[in-house]
C-alpha cells in the first residue's frame, strides 16, 4: 500500500490521490509523516508488522519444552513491542485529523489492530 500511495497515477476506491478526506496520498506527503525526519511511518509499520509476524510464527512453531529460554524471549519481545506501539497511535491519529486533515483507511485499520492487540497483551499481563 505504501508503494502504491507514492505513485502519482494511483487510484483506488478507498484511497484517492486527490485532496479528498479519504486521501492516503495527502497523508503520506506531509512532513510530519517521517519519524525523526528520516524514516516514513509507512516503512516503520512495515518493519513492525513484519517483525510481529515473525515473532508470532516463532511462538507457534517453537516447542516450549525444548526451547524454553528462546520461547521466553520471543514471548516477551512480542508483548513488549505491542505495548511500545500503543503510544504512537494518538500521535498518528492527530497527524491524520489535525495536520493532514485526511483519513487513511488502511492506517485506521492498523491503528485498530494495534489498540486491540495491546489491550489483549495488557489484559494477559494483569
Amino acid at each position: 500500500m505504501s508503494y502504491l500511495g507514492y505513485r502519482s497515477e494511483f487510484r483506488s476506491l478507498i484511497c484517492t490521490s486527490s485532496d479528498r478526506p479519504s486521501s492516503c496520498k495527502l497523508l503520506y506527503s506531509i512532513p510530519q509523516a517521517f519519524f525523526l525526519g528520516r524514516v516514513h511511518f509507512s516503512v516503520l509499520s512495515l518493519v513492525f508488522f513484519s517483525t510481529m509476524s515473525v515473532l508470532a510464527t516463532a511462538k507457534l512453531l517453537l516447542d516450549p519444552s525444548g526451547w524454553h529460554h528462546v520461547m521466553y524471549i520471543v514471548e516477551n519481545a512480542w508483548k513488549t513491542l505491542w505495548i511500545l506501539a500503543l503510544p504512537f497511535i494518538p500521535y498518528l491519529v492527530y497527524l491524520e485529523l489535525a495536520v493532514a486533515r485526511a483519513i487513511c483507511v488502511w492506517c485506521t485499520i492498523m491503528h485498530v489492530i494495534v489498540v486491540l492487540m495491546s489491550a489483549y497483551v495488557l489484559s494477559s499481563i494483569f
